[in-house]
C-alpha cells in the first residue's frame, strides 16, 4: 500500500476493469518485503520505501486453496507511472477518502488499517470463489463478468466476511 500525502497508489486491472491495490506473488529466493518492492515497481513504475508491516489478510475459500496477502505500508519515492502492459490498464494516486469505482471490496479494510496506523493485524476476509473447481476458468469468468457489467457482483463477501484472528496494535503516525 503506497502512500503519497493523503493519496494511495492504485491500479486498474487489465483482465477485469476494477481498481485494486497493486501486488503479486513471491518469486523463489525472495522475501515478502522484496516481492512487495518488485511488484509495485513492475506494475506501476513507482519506486517505494517500505515503512511498516500492516498485517496478513487471508481469503481461505478463494479458488482452490485460498489466497493470503502480506500488506505493507510504503511511501512513494518516485511519481513516474509505467503501467505493466499485460496486467495493468491504468495507474494513479487517488484520495484515500474518494477511491475510484469499482474497487475490490476486500482491499478497503486493508486501506483503512494502513491509514489508521495498524501494525500486525491478521484478518480473514471471506471471499467465496463463485464457481465449482473446473467449472469455469478465471479468464472465462472475467470475460463473462465484463461483458454484462456485473464485475463487482462476482466478488461478494461471504457469510462472515471479516474475522479478526489477531487485532494488531495502532501506532501514532
Amino acid at each position: 500500500m503506497v502512500f503519497r500525502d493523503d493519496e494511495i497508489l492504485l491500479v486498474k486491472r487489465s483482465d477485469v476493469p476494477i481498481w485494486a491495490l497493486p501486488g503479486g506473488g513471491i518469486e523463489p529466493n525472495e522475501s515478502c518485503a522484496e516481492a512487495t518492492v518488485r511488484e509495485i515497481l513492475e506494475e506501476t513504475g513507482v519506486e517505494i520505501e517500505l515503512m511498516r508491516l500492516v498485517g496478513v489478510y487471508s481469503r481461505p475459500r478463494w479458488r482452490s486453496g485460498g489466497d493470503h496477502a502480506t500488506v505493507f505500508a510504503a511511501r512513494a519515492l518516485t511519481n513516474h507511472f509505467v503501467p505493466q502492459e499485460d496486467e495493468v490498464s491504468d495507474v494513479g494516486f487517488f484520495p484515500i477518502n474518494d477511491l475510484p469505482q469499482p474497487f475490490v471490496w476486500w482491499h478497503r479494510q486493508r486501506v483503512e488499517d494502513a491509514q489508521n496506523g495498524i501494525v500486525g493485524v491478521c484478518r480473514q476476509q471471506d471471499v467465496v470463489w463463485p464457481y465449482e473447481e473446473g467449472e469455469i476458468g478465471f479468464r472465462q469468468m472475467l470475460a463473462a463478468a465484463t461483458s454484462d457489467g456485473e464485475v463487482v457482483s462476482l466478488f461478494k463477501p461471504g457469510q462472515d466476511s471479516e474475522t479478526i484472528d489477531t487485532e494488531g496494535v495502532r501506532i501514532d503516525m
